[in-house]
């Protein structure tokens, strides 16, 4: 009897020990579920963190202003407006800086399109008393290259060695729109590049018409300082650019247009 006995003691220890492994068994399951569920937790908050500081950040570029704080607004009386400012833009290498810079023109001027347009779109006409002199008329010459030249009867220090600035005119419409952008060209006397896009349009409204040039130029150098650049910026568009539009472009413009006439007409 102790046999049976015996065995039947031993069927119940192994049934035990089977119950208690299959138990200890779901609790280190359990144990593993849970490690998992903390990680997938934490994984979680690291998104939802992640993704909010994206947000934060996409906002604050929102708002945040493309052109920067300084800005300056000159009203030349007359209808006239110059509107600048200088910006630092980031560039694809840490070793790259670049630096953009302004210039936009508005005049109103009390006659229509029709009179404005013909005298507007000749450049040669208003710009070659301060020195500039174009090969072709940007307005004629759409998707093609055309070339200006400073013939240095001015103190203006780009173009002097006699390099032609070429541009790319990318669209006319006659009597609306003349776009166009330089091609890089090395800064003078230093290790450097700039390129601009130039915008000018008209619109009439009410029997006057409206002149908006926009001039945008930027500065790049992996040698020049931002410093540097900010001051070659500053100095080819405020320093230079602002004096010539003011005393020689945009009067001869108005007066050639009040004459009714192309200056070399």
């Amino acid at each position: 009897m102790r046999a049976p006995r015996a065995r039947r003691r031993l069927v119940c220890w192994a049934k035990i020990w089977r119950s208690g492994r299959g138990c200890t068994q779901r609790i280190a399951a359990r144990r593993k579920d849970a490690t998992i569920l903390r990680r997938l937790r934490r994984e979680v908050d690291i998104f939802n963190e992640l993704e909010c500081t994206t947000m934060m950040v996409s906002v604050s570029r929102e708002r945040e202003s493309a052109i920067g704080t300084d800005i300056v607004t000159i009203d030349q009386g007359k209808g006239v407006v110059f509107r600048n400012y200088v910006v630092d833009r980031p560039t694809p290498s840490k070793a790259l800086r670049a630096v953009e810079a302004v210039l936009d023109v508005d005049i109103n001027v009390p006659h229509p399109v029709k009179k404005v347009w013909p005298v507007f779109k000749d450049f040669n006409s208003w710009m070659n008393r301060f020195g500039f002199l174009w090969d072709d008329l940007p307005a004629d010459m759409e998707n093609r290259y055309v070339y200006a030249a400073n013939s240095g009867t001015n103190d203006l220090k780009y173009g002097l060695d006699g390099h032609k600035t070429a541009y790319v005119i990318r669209k006319v419409i006659p009597g609306q729109l003349i776009y166009f952008d330089s091609l890089p060209m090395a800064i003078p006397e230093r290790d450097g590049t700039w390129s601009g896009h130039n915008v000018m349009s008209l619109e009439e409204v009410e029997g006057d018409t409206r002149i908006s040039i926009f001039m945008e130029h930027t500065w790049y150098s992996d040698r020049m300082s931002i410093e540097d650049l900010r001051k070659e910026a500053r100095g080819a568009m405020f320093d230079s650019a602002v004096p010539f539009w003011r005393d020689y472009f945009v009067p001869d413009l108005l007066s050639l247009i009040e004459r009714g006439q192309v200056a070399a007409g």
